[in-house]
């Protein structure tokens, strides 16, 4: 991974720790690219569901 991957990664937990963002946003971030699934998945604890994101 790269050093802004890690930093976005980073800053996207943080967002989500603080409740900033919640799950359904991370996987927009995901679709958009600037998210791999293995970061949500660091990030949230829950395995990423394709099938979810393109339902939300």
């Amino acid at each position: 991974m790269g050093i802004f991957a890690e930093q976005f990664e980073q800053m996207y937990k943080m967002d989500y720790q603080f409740g900033w963002m919640d799950k359904n946003g991370l996987r927009g971030i995901v679709a958009q690219g600037f998210l791999s699934t293995e970061g949500y998945e660091r990030i949230t604890g829950d395995k990423y569901d394709s099938e979810i994101s393109e339902q939300a």
